[in-house]
């Protein structure tokens, strides 16, 4: 019985340690923030973005810079109005809402040669994929106590 109640604790807390997780995820990979041929439409391919995500843009900043912009500013390169300003080449934004976020350089050309990205979220209310957002140790974890519980209730 005290087995039993230690594995519904350890599940309990792995649960809720793995719900509170964000991922952190750097904006072209290796070859960061520029403008020199990285597909970012391909990038956020595949991608579920999620409030409390941390999305890192690394670049430097004497060549680039990042603005977060309206939906039609992106789509014109407008970089005139933006809705936020970042400059120190190394830039975390968190999620904060499940909404679209378009984020431009405001370098003369840089993004008309592409050098933009939209990010699309969700919120982690009634997120069926709870299980993927587990390291593997959590998931060994999550295993080995589902197995002493099974064992337990026999």
């Amino acid at each position: 019985m005290a087995l039993t109640k230690t594995c519904v604790f350890f599940l309990s807390i792995i649960a809720l340690f793995g719900a509170s997780m964000s991922a952190v995820y750097k904006v072209g990979d290796k070859a960061g923030w520029n403008a020199r041929g990285t597909d970012y439409n391909a990038w956020v391919a595949g991608k579920n973005f999620k409030v409390g995500d941390i999305i890192v843009f690394e670049y430097g900043p004497k060549h680039h810079n990042l603005l977060q912009v309206s939906k039609q500013d992106y789509e014109t390169c407008t970089c005139s109005a933006p809705l936020a300003t970042y400059t120190s080449g190394r830039d975390s934004i968190k999620i904060q809402a499940a909404e679209e976020y378009y984020f431009i350089c405001g370098f003369q050309g840089h993004c008309q040669a592409g050098q933009k990205i939209a990010i699309s979220t969700t919120s982690n209310a009634n997120d069926c994929s709870t299980l993927s957002s587990y390291n593997g140790f959590e998931l060994f974890l999550v295993l080995v106590a589902s197995y002493f519980l099974a064992v337990q209730i026999r």
